[in-house]
């Protein structure tokens, strides 16, 4: 059984950021709803108005305050626990989408993974196109914007870590609860959007004071030294987990003549 789960807040009542993101959510919920590869979708609704709810027996609204990433991931978590199977999160926020039965048709082939990361991490940009080979490595670094992790790991977000949550998780993850996490590492091609002008968090560079802060806490947390999040003394940190380096996933339901049909919302 596979589900969807998007935490969605869009920003102040009355802003155009507001608004923006209104519309590329509801286009992605639109996208989403035409596919059959997956049971439902929950929402956890931040700051939502009576209007700003999509009425469909396939989608399942969980009211939750508009407090930070982390609490609507964790109240999702719980969700997914209590369900079962395996969760796909995304950002409400996508510009993008590729062909969502290409993951599901992959992720559920094969056992020995306990949380996928569904976008790419790295300096290049690689094709758009779909292989028919797609690997994922063990790498140090986390991103929220797209994963599929599966119930009854009793991971959560730390909430008190704000926008730095996701620096935390990797550490979490890999140092606490030993899980098998991979990093799609070739393709873009099944979650990717652009933060332009619909991003609600300021980057890594422009929060130097919460970066700072959210360094020292996860040194005591985890007791590992290290100078940077994300760095090579990150990597290190992590280094000796007992499981393979990198994992293949391929899609024996492809139809090799169609290439990365997904939907673009802009």
């Amino acid at each position: 059984m596979v589900n969807l789960f998007i935490p969605s807040y869009w920003g102040p009542l009355g802003s155009t950021l507001r608004l923006h993101r209104k519309e590329v959510h509801n286009r992605q919920l639109l996208w989403l709803l035409s596919n059959q590869c997956f049971d439902k979708i929950y929402v956890a609704s931040q700051g939502y108005e009576a209007g700003d709810y999509v009425e469909d027996p396939r989608i399942v609204y969980i009211d939750v305050p508009p407090r930070n990433p982390a609490t609507a991931r964790n109240v999702l978590l719980k969700q997914l626990d209590a369900i079962g199977g395996i969760g796909i999160f995304i950002d409400n926020d996508l510009t993008s989408l590729a062909t969502l039965d290409s993951i599901i048709n992959r992720i559920t082939t094969r056992e020995d993974w306990d949380l996928l990361g569904l976008t790419y991490i790295g300096k290049k940009k690689p094709s758009e196109e779909v292989p028919e080979e797609v690997v994922f490595k063990r790498l140090s670094s986390f991103a929220t914007g797209a994963f599929a992790i599966k119930a009854g790991l009793g991971v959560r977000f730390d909430e008190e870590m704000h926008d730095m949550e996701d620096k935390d998780f990797s550490f979490n993850i890999m140092l606490r609860h030993r899980l098998r996490y991979y990093q799609v590492n070739n393709t873009t091609a099944w979650f990717y959007y652009d933060e332009g002008e619909s991003t609600l968090y300021r980057s890594t560079a422009q929060r130097s004071d919460r970066y700072q802060a959210a360094l020292e806490a996860i040194k005591a947390k985890y007791a590992v030294e290290i100078t940077e999040l994300g760095g090579g003394d990150h990597l290190k940190a992590i280094a000796n987990l007992n499981y393979p380096k990198s994992i293949s996933f391929y899609d024996h339901q492809r139809n090799h003549t169609q290439q990365h049909q997904g939907l673009q919302l802009f």
